[in-house]
């Protein structure tokens, strides 16, 4: 029997946007409390999968070709918003632009059978601060950090491999 598990193909920011996103998760988890992400590292998905083993072998491959074909980018952040059930923080329209096409190129030969492995693709460049937040703890984060700024930018230059970990 086949054991798929979850894996995202993410972009990961450099320390210097770890440390200032953790912050900012626990200035949420100070004013709301326990919520889902508050562990989770920055980071951009770009699409997630289920696979098994030998696939994820496929993947890696695949995710290492692809890479080779990638210039480096610098990506911009530089606004908090929301989602249904998740504030995060956006993205500038140039790195909003860059990254659909990014995940457009990546999706388009992605090795696995995309209904088989559950493939999602994400649509918007984002790191969440908080994700399944209910209405009130949207509206809390989005009154805690209506005087803060956001100025991140940071070059793209890999992407990497995540196993999903509740």
């Amino acid at each position: 029997m086949r054991v798929r598990e979850w894996y995202s193909i993410v972009i990961s920011p450099p320390e210097k946007v770890i440390y200032p996103v953790k912050d900012m998760k626990m200035l949420l988890y100070k004013n709301i409390g326990d919520y889902s992400s508050y562990n989770s590292e920055a980071h951009i998905t770009i699409v997630n999968f289920k696979a098994d083993p030998a696939e994820l072998n496929i993947v890696i491959r695949y995710v290492n070709d692809f890479s080779l074909r990638c210039s480096p980018k610098d990506l911009e952040f530089i606004k908090f918003a929301s989602f249904p059930k998740t504030f995060h923080l956006g993205a500038s329209s140039d790195t909003e632009q860059w990254f659909k096409e990014l995940v457009k190129r990546f999706s388009k030969r992605f090795p696995l059978n995309k209904t088989a492995c559950e493939f999602e693709s994400s649509s918007t460049p984002h790191i969440t601060i908080g994700r399944k937040l209910d209405v009130v703890e949207i509206s809390m984060a989005c009154h805690l950090f209506e005087n803060h700024s956001v100025d991140i930018v940071f070059e793209c230059n890999s992407i990497t491999i995540r196993k999903f970990n509740k």
